[in-house]
């Protein structure tokens, strides 16, 4: 599959709200745009924030099950 338009798009949103002299927090935004890209090439270009809202609840689902911990196992 062709990913490059993926990319391009979620580069040029993402560089869109960077203004030169701005102080930006870079870990933050490279979280929120790899989220956004992966999220868009696993499910789907058609409807981008589709797939970047539900790219999120499977951010939030991994995220509580690795707080939880083995002990939730047991």
């Amino acid at each position: 599959p062709d990913h490059v338009p993926a990319v391009e798009s979620c580069v040029r949103e993402l560089l869109a709200g960077w203004k030169q002299g701005d102080t930006i927090d870079l870990q933050a935004h490279m979280n929120e745009f790899m989220l956004r890209l992966v999220s868009i090439i696993l499910f789907g270009h058609q409807d981008p924030e589709q797939a970047f809202r539900l790219g999120r609840m499977l951010h939030r689902w991994l995220y509580l099950n690795n707080q939880a911990g083995i002990g939730a196992l047991v």
